[in-house]
């Protein structure tokens, strides 16, 4: 198994406790047998495949510890400290070219967090699917005070703009905050009756985690870039920060919503 946060139940309940009680004499001898190995001890691997998943990883990452350097610890500090430290890596003035499709992703706030759009263009290249947020929106928003009717007409509007900037590369799909199935409802039904052809669905809703993890990675490879207009998506990834808890912060002190936005947008392809 790979190494996870400290405190983990894998540890308390059942490696460590096994160890203590192998160390007081609790078990017969060889009941229990502890190694500890990482990716450098498989002889089957080879310099170029260990190179080639090693590649894969930000070094700066939690999961580079605990993955490739077999280490437990604790998700600590900046979520994307490769990103906050060097943003304009990342950042692109426009697209070199045309993606294939675009999807969207919709956070519905109201809870002192704002309702937000982000735009993800794909792109099929030979080291595989490259993805670039390509535009974004937010509709302030107090608790309680979601307005179903701006919601859809922010929604018209922001396809009507994707039309204009990408012509004939088709938006397939908008994926909504599933926990807000009547705001959902309405948006398909008014974009129906607008003409829009775009199949509004549910998002996925992965763990947190996993989804975070799978931008580390493709930032790692070169394959996640955002353009330069997306300041808002910008400044959540720069300042996103792991919880004591190995989540992510979410005390409104952060752009957790346009994150939330992003991963919707992207998480079907993880």
């Amino acid at each position: 198994l790979n190494p996870t946060a400290p405190k983990a139940k894998i540890y308390s309940d059942h490696i460590d406790r096994y160890a203590e009680k192998a160390k007081n004499g609790e078990f017969d001898p060889g009941f229990y047998n502890y190694g500890h190995f990482t990716i450098f001890d498989n002889p089957v691997i080879t310099k170029e495949r260990l190179d080639e998943i090693i590649a894969q990883y930000d070094k700066t990452s939690v999961w580079y510890r605990r993955d490739i350097l077999g280490e437990r610890c604790a998700a600590e500090g900046l979520i994307y400290r490769r990103f906050a430290d060097s943003p304009d890596e990342f950042m692109l003035d426009s697209l070199k070219n045309s993606p294939d499709f675009i999807n969207i992703g919709i956070d519905f706030g109201g809870n002192r967090s704002k309702t937000t759009f982000i735009a993800a263009a794909f792109q099929r290249m030979s080291d595989g699917l490259h993805i670039t947020v390509v535009d974004e929106h937010a509709i302030p928003g107090d608790k309680g005070e979601i307005d179903p009717e701006k919601i859809n007409t922010a929604a018209e509007d922001f396809l009507i703009g994707l039309r204009k900037d990408y012509g004939s590369v088709p938006v397939r799909y908008i994926f909504a905050d599933s926990e807000a199935q009547y705001l959902i409802n309405g948006l398909r039904r008014y974009l129906k009756r607008a003409g829009e052809t775009v199949t509004v669905m549910d998002c996925a809703k992965k763990p947190i985690v996993d989804r975070i993890s799978f931008v580390n990675q493709m930032m790692a490879q070169g394959r996640f870039k955002i353009l330069a207009k997306c300041k808002r998506l910008r400044l959540g990834l720069s300042s996103a920060v792991w919880d004591d808890n190995d989540k992510r912060l979410d005390n409104f002190t952060s752009y957790i919503d346009i994150l939330d936005a992003m991963e919707y947008a992207i998480e079907r392809y993880m």
